[in-house]
């Protein structure tokens, strides 16, 4: 009986250690399939992986250098030249009525707001009445002044008589030139009740609307002269003899993808010691229909040159943020290789970082 149990014993040892052995293995091929060692496809060589045939519209092109100019891109943002906010100059007003809205067009001169004005329309009234008062006094001043004149001659008057006349129509004169400007006021006051654009311009912004008070320390609105845009730029002060007035560069309005002739009229005369640069101002030029102060935009300034190969975009095949070419190897058959590129100072092209050579073949859409 214990002869058949040492041999139980043993046979049970044999079978965990071939169960061992067995699960070793699986594990070993486990890992050997993982790695790529055992089974699955076959593999390329890291970077690249087998391409299909090319397209019949392509056209095999070998990867050449060209000279690319160098750009500093400096980022901006499309104000006007002309900008107002429109105020009253009289000290309180009611708003009678406001004839424009935001985003209309005027002219030089067009009304854009009236205010209250019959109580200067009465002042102008009272100043004209006075004046005709006053013109009367100095009418008899001087008829007063010439017969006392008349009578000094034959010594029917002293000369102080004389004197005292010719003051009196001096004060007459006086006070007649001093109603005149209070008349000239009054009327100028009245002309400040209804304001008027002074230039062509369009509405940015209305702030009020009839009824309202208008005060010298209240905006009405805001205006602003839509054919003369600039560009303020940041640029490095390494730049700061290389830029000069008059030099026109390029600007391109990213949110209308349209690029514009920037030319620099004024710089500021001071670097910027926290960012190391300084401001150009820059005046759009060429199509800006539709380019609205406030809108980024980005203005390129040519700095150089440099060799760099490059390729057309349509040849690179994009897959999430990898970029794949299609090449023609040595033995003549096709692959996709991974690359990297940067975009190109030249349209339509990319500057190849690396993956390509000068030389290698590359499909090209025709």
């Amino acid at each position: 009986m214990s002869f058949f149990r040492f041999d139980l014993f043993r046979d049970e040892k044999k079978r965990f250690a071939a169960l061992a052995v067995l699960a070793g293995l699986v594990i070993i091929v486990a890992i050997l399939y993982q790695a790529g060692i055992v089974g699955g496809p076959p593999k390329t060589q890291p970077g690249e992986k087998a391409a299909a045939a090319p397209p019949p519209d392509g056209q095999w092109r070998a990867a050449e250098e060209r000279v690319v100019p160098v750009y500093y891109v400096s980022v901006g943002t499309v104000r006007s030249r002309e900008e107002a906010n429109i105020i009253s100059r009289l000290p309180a007003a009611r708003i009678v009525s406001v004839k424009v809205r935001t985003g209309d067009r005027v002219k030089q001169g067009d009304v854009l707001v009236e205010l209250e004005d019959n109580d200067l329309k009465s002042a102008v009234r009272s100043a004209e009445e006075n004046l005709k008062q006053q013109e009367s006094r100095q009418v008899f001043a001087e008829q007063k002044y010439n017969r006392t004149r008349i009578l000094r001659n034959t010594n029917a008057v002293s000369q102080q008589e004389l004197d005292q006349a010719l003051s009196d129509l001096n004060a007459a004169k006086a006070a007649t030139a001093m109603l005149e400007s209070n008349l000239d006021s009054a009327r100028v006051n009245v002309s400040y009740a209804t304001i008027r654009s002074p230039f062509d311009c369009a509405v940015s912004e209305r702030l009020v609307d009839p009824g309202n008070m208008a005060t010298p320390e209240s905006v009405l609105m805001k205006i602003f002269d839509p054919n003369s845009l600039e560009m303020r730029l940041p640029v490095r002060e390494s730049l700061a003899s290389t830029l000069k007035v008059g030099d026109v560069i390029e600007a391109r309005i990213e949110s209308l993808s349209k690029t514009v002739q920037a030319k620099c009229i004024e710089f500021t005369p001071s670097i910027d010691p926290g960012s190391r640069t300084f401001q150009a101002n820059t005046l759009l030029t060429g199509d800006t229909a539709g380019i609205l102060p406030g809108m980024f935009g980005r203005a390129s300034i040519k700095i150089g040159e440099k060799n760099a190969v490059v390729i057309p975009k349509s040849a690179v095949r994009r897959v999430g943020q990898l970029e794949y070419l299609t090449v023609r190897n040595r033995t003549g058959t096709a692959s996709e290789i991974m690359i990297s590129t940067v975009p190109s100072s030249l349209e339509d092209l990319r500057e190849v970082v690396s993956g390509l050579q000068v030389g290698d073949m590359y499909l090209a859409p025709m």
